[in-house]
This record gives C-alpha cells, structure tokens and sequence, in this order.
C-alpha cells in the first residue's frame, strides 16, 4: 500500500478515536490525565498475579494458564498482531461458582485496562498533527486502541473509533453491516446471499448429496471486500475475501 494511502487511513482511525471522545460529550479539559502505559501494565501484573495464585489454589488449570498467558509481549523489532473476537465469551469448562466468580474478576480487570488504554489512545489521537510525528503518533494511537480492543471487545467507543457498527448484539464491519441491511446472510457454503435464497440452495445441495452426486458449482465473483471483524457465523478464521454467490436465474 502506498505510504499515502497508509496515513490517510491511520489519520481517519486516529480522529476516528478522538471524535468519539467528542461525542461523549467530555470535553479534553474534563479528561483527567490518563494513566501511563507502564503503570497500567505494572498495576495488570500486580491483579493478574493475585488472581491465578487463585486460580492456581482452586485446582483451577485451565484458568491459571489462561491468566498467566494473557500478558502480550512488547517486542521493538517486530509487529504484534491481536486477535479481536466478537464479544466476551466464557471458555468452557467454567462450570463451577467459584470458576464463575473468579472469571468475572479476570474480566474486570481487563475491562478496567481497557478503558486506561483507551484514553491513552484518544490522548494519542489528539496530538498527533502533520509532521514527522505524524506516523508515530496515529501508529500508536491505533495500536493503543487495538490493545483496548483485545481486553474488552465490548468497548462501545473503542469499536465506533475503530470503524465498526453494531447489528444486533455483534459488531461488525461497515462492508458487513450493509449486506445485513440488505437481508443478506452469510453461509459457509455460499457467500453472502439474500435470505430467501439460502433454504433453497441448501435444498438443492441436499437433493445431490442424497443422490451420490456433486453439489452444483455456482458461478462466482470474488470480490476484494474483506471483514476484519468476525463474520457470521464467526467461524474463528482471519480476514479473507468474500465470495458472492451469483446461481442461473
């Protein structure tokens, strides 16, 4: 991509994350001063240690491990790319009140980092200007937000200055939300299509199957849209092209 090409969309996350300040209606001088990156990773280092010392004493395996891998590491000479799921969702194998309890306590503490390292993105945001600073500080604005992101993907300001809209109870991205709009569905087997014609290409590719033959090839157009946001049915996969279904009349 080219490099202008790269600030423009660095410089629409990064006022993306400070108009989103703005429209909740708090003012820069109302913002308290936001708490250094170091001293929230020190102060997550203190909670993270208390909590799998708990889980640890609660036999409770997959939770200790959990906990102790959440820290990312901050290397200098390479990029760090985070997986954002679709929302919060409880790892099985929490059947139990005290592992119930001790997974709301690890999703406090990742919500409570999230929004300090979402107010240092807006800070980030804020005062980045044109100049040699530029790069540097829409770069780490976004990975700030990014950062956010992973501890809590339920942070409403951080997915609106990220770009994405909610649809029902998932975020999504813009591309995403328009095909919803439209009434269309995702299915593995087809791409996007509309609803009224997912039951009868599922029919069709029943009826073959039962008959010992090959499902149908529908002649397709591969579009360049991608989804960086899950896709329904989050299928746990990364972005990739979308396939658009286009069967004979």
């Amino acid at each position: 991509m080219e490099l202008r090409a790269v600030r423009r969309r660095l410089s629409r996350i990064a006022c993306g994350i400070a108009v989103t300040l703005l429209s909740g209606c708090v003012s820069a001088a109302a913002t308290p001063e936001p708490t250094s990156e170091q001293r929230l990773t020190e102060q997550w280092h203190a909670t993270a240690a208390v909590l799998a010392k708990r889980a640890s004493e609660q036999n409770l395996a997959p939770l200790t491990a959990l906990i102790e891998a959440w820290e990312l590491p901050s290397p200098t000479d390479r990029l760090v790319v985070v997986e954002i799921p679709a929302r919060l969702v409880m790892p099985e194998g929490i059947d139990t009140p005290a592992a119930e309890s001790l997974w709301q306590d690890f999703v406090a503490a990742r919500r409570q980092r999230a929004e300090g390292l979402f107010a240092l993105a807006v800070e980030a945001a804020q005062s980045h200007a044109e100049g040699p600073a530029f790069v540097q500080r829409s770069c780490q604005a976004v990975r700030l937000l990014a950062r956010a992101l992973r501890e809590d993907p339920e942070h409403a300001r951080a997915r609106e200055a990220g770009g994405w809209v909610k649809r029902g109870e998932r975020w999504v991205w813009p591309e995403v939300a328009k095909r919803i709009d439209k009434g269309e569905v995702w299915s593995d087997d087809f791409g996007w299509l509309p609803r009224s014609r997912l039951a009868r290409y599922q029919a069709e590719n029943a009826t073959t199957a039962a008959a010992g033959c090959e499902p149908p090839t529908w002649p397709v157009a591969l579009g360049r849209l991608t989804a960086p946001s899950p896709l329904p049915p989050t299928t746990g996969r990364s972005a990739r092209p979308l396939i658009s279904p286009k069967p004979p009349r």
